[in-house]
């Protein structure tokens, strides 16, 4: 949509006054120190217009919040209906007129007038039953849609970024559809970049966490943002903070631990809840989840979003429309009632029934209900065993089989109970098909029994502490980011003697280091494979967060990358057990029943662990993470441990992540075909050096390698 700039935007000084009755306490709406707003009755042309005065303190935040609503973008955002400032004259009313200091002083210091909306902001309505759940739903599916467009929707270069989400910024219409307000033209941002604000006014609880770290905003910020409104939307209040607690982001873990604990339905308000789809709920309340997640990168991104929402209120729209109500059923005729419900390769007829039940004798009756007869008859039907949907396939092409059924003969009585007896009955049938089959239920309770094994694994923190001289630097391996490596020797659980291994102690004191030590350790236990380092044993004592892993005697592959003394042959097995490794994790593991594939996201030569036999060993999987919840995920990133292990398309496209991989085995081929250590600095980042060099491989490889063996490696690149 083009721009299109309102008409006669500047208002005298002299009819705000009269409009907010001289900016009365009566009218003052909100006064904080970054904003004051009031709001008014405008008369204009012989009507009465409800508006809203905003004045900041900061002239930067004013101009670029003016700079941007002067112009109509979309719908639900917010447009500036009028200007007024101090330094006009009543008689001017031309913005177009002034010169461009004067535009400058009226925009920066200026009052921003915008037509009040009748129900006010978001935030009032949270609590109580004004708002029903298809109203939340629409709400925040308009909301979704027009964080998407500033977000997608611009043009190929630049795109924006709102900064300040919340439920106050959200303002209701008379027909309940949101407007948002406090875009700002300073956030423009190129492209999927960051923006660094020079002061940044956000309000605490919404802001992503991310941001007290880098100082930086992103799209994925308003992503968090937006998780916080659709928590509150849930759960019916507002995100405070109560002033005896210092974290900004209660709110946030507050909603988070009831979603992973599954007991978010008790503190959803029971009315609201009586209103709600299962599935509904389920698609919302994921979302909402998605967004709040600590890393960026694990983070949806809005058009990810829009598709949820739009599935959970499909699923609401389904569940109110008249098919499924009990009460609209009834009334209706019994032929139609089982319209739409897909149930026609189920159909027999009533002549096969009369003769397979001898006319319904007694002979063949084999009990009696409160609804009906009971017969015994052998009937062809549907076989369901042979066909997992029946959408699309013309009924002749049912497989069909032969056996003895039980044949309920329900009576129509005059009260319409039988009736609806048998509809319940059907409906309680045809929903078989989505209930588990007992295989899938045995590997849920198995699944349940590992997690309970991992008491097992526990270490107590005084052993680690002792094993790793209270985690002197003399044990200390390796240093990352979020945690130190030590070797050490230590009496693991149900063993008799002392084993080595590798501890890795992460930063409890961060979030990130937190989270870090959640996927790792979770991956280890659900993912057991002789290529994927092995968990010995855990500690979350005294608020640690310590893993031990299986040691390798011959430490990491990117030691040996130019160590001549590794031979060709020993290069090709290392790479192939990576490769299985990496297709156990893609696949999900051997129980793909229950575990969702899983991709490493940091896979590179120092991730490669090599045992006493040269075994590889594939380990960091504290950035593991599944790509199941939403379509076209991918990282951003900005959470890989080396650039030049990145497949360079990420920049550009979307693609799946599961396909993005496979390009680090491909950069570990090269590393030992060409008996070089790719590290990123040393190309100032030129992560393209690796694409520019396939042209000239066989130049760079060990000429004491078998020449056959080398172009039949490279063509396994290639691929």
């Amino acid at each position: 949509m083009e721009p299109e700039m309102i008409d006669d935007p500047i208002l005298p000084m002299s009819e705000l006054r009269l409009a907010t009755n001289n900016f009365s306490e009566e009218n003052l709406v909100k006064q904080t120190p970054s904003v004051v707003l009031y709001k008014g009755q405008l008369d204009q042309s012989g009507q009465s217009i409800p508006i809203v005065v905003r004045r900041y303190s900061n002239p930067d935040v004013s101009f670029n919040e003016a700079g941007i609503s002067l112009f109509h973008f979309h719908k639900n955002i917010a447009t500036l209906f009028k200007v007024a400032s101090e330094e006009l004259a009543d008689d001017e009313d031309d913005i177009d007129e002034l010169d461009v200091d004067t535009k400058m002083k009226v925009l920066r210091k200026g009052y921003l007038i915008y037509k009040y909306e009748v129900n006010e902001s978001l935030d009032k309505h949270l609590s109580g039953s004004t708002l029903t759940w298809m109203q939340r739903l629409n709400i925040c599916l308009d909301l979704a849609r027009v964080v998407r467009y500033i977000h997608h929707d611009g043009n190929d270069e630049e795109s924006m970024i709102h900064g300040n989400i919340k439920s106050s910024k959200i303002w209701l219409n008379q027909n309940w559809e949101p407007t948002l307000h406090g875009l700002r033209a300073d956030m423009m941002i190129k492209k999927h970049g960051v923006h660094h604000p020079n002061n940044y006014d956000g309000t605490s609880q919404y802001t992503d966490p991310a941001y007290e770290k880098t100082k930086a905003l992103s799209h994925k910020s308003d992503v968090y943002s937006f998780g916080v409104v659709l928590f509150e939307v849930l759960l019916g209040r507002v995100a405070s903070i109560p002033i005896s607690d210092q974290d900004n982001w209660s709110f946030a873990r507050f909603a988070r631990s009831h979603y992973e604990q599954e007991t978010l339905r008790d503190i959803i308000d029971p009315v609201l809840r009586q209103q709600m789809d299962p599935q509904s709920l389920k698609n919302f309340s994921e979302t909402a989840y998605y967004c709040l997640q600590e890393l960026g990168s694990q983070r949806p991104d809005m058009i990810q979003v829009v598709k949820k929402l739009e599935r959970a209120l499909d699923c609401q729209q389904k569940h109110e429309s008249p098919e499924h109500s009990t009460t609209a059923a009834v009334e209706a005729p019994l032929s139609d009632q089982l319209k739409g419900k897909n149930l026609d390769h189920l159909r027999i007829s009533l002549s096969d029934i009369t003769s397979a039940t001898d006319n319904f004798s007694e002979t063949c009756r084999i009990g009696k209900g409160g609804y009906g007869t009971v017969y015994k008859a052998e009937l062809r039907h549907f076989d369901g065993s042979h066909s997992s949907t029946t959408e699309g396939v013309v009924r002749g092409d049912f497989p069909e089989r032969k056996s003895t059924v039980a044949v309920k003969h329900i009576s129509k009585r005059v009260d319409k109970q039988g009736e609806k007896g048998f509809l319940a009955e059907i409906e309680m049938l045809k929903t078989q098909v989505m209930r588990p089959k007992m295989q899938d239920a045995i590997n849920e309770l198995q699944k349940a029994i590992r997690f309970q094994k991992k008491d097992s694994f526990h270490i107590s923190l005084e052993d680690i502490q002792v094993a790793t001289q209270n985690f002197s630097d003399d044990k200390c391996m390796q240093k990352g980011r979020y945690w130190n490596k030590y070797q050490a020797e230590i009496l693991l659980p149900n063993t008799n003697e002392d084993t080595i291994v590798a501890v890795k102690r992460f930063d409890s004191k961060s979030d990130e280091g937190r989270d870090r030590f959640l996927t790792d350790i979770n991956v280890l236990f659900e993912f057991k494979h002789k290529n994927i380092v092995a968990l010995a044993g855990y500690c979350t004592e005294m608020n640690e967060r310590i893993i031990c892993y299986e040691h390798a005697p011959n430490g990491r592959l990117n030691k040996y990358v130019q160590d001549a003394s590794l031979s060709w042959m020993q290069r090709i097995k290392i790479c192939i057990d990576v490769a299985t490794g990496l297709a156990f994790l893609h696949k999900g593991g051997v129980a793909e029943s229950y575990i969702n594939e899983m991709i490493h996201s940091d896979i590179k030569s120092g991730s490669i662990l090599l045992d006493a036999e040269w075994n590889a060993k594939i380990s960091n999987l504290e950035l593991a993470s599944r790509d199941w919840k939403f379509e076209q995920w991918k990282h951003d990133g900005d959470d890989y441990g080396s650039l030049g292990f990145m497949d360079p398309t990420r920049k550009v496209e979307k693609q799946e992540p599961l396909v993005e991989e496979q390009h680090f085995p491909q950069i570990d081929l090269l590393d030992h075909l060409w008996k070089l250590q790719y590290v990123v600095h040393h190309y100032q980042g030129n992560q393209e050096m690796v694409q520019q060099t396939m042209v000239v491989p066989v130049h760079y490889a060990d000429p004491n390698y078998d020449h056959q063996l080398v172009d039949a490696y490279y063509h396994l690149y290639l691929l």
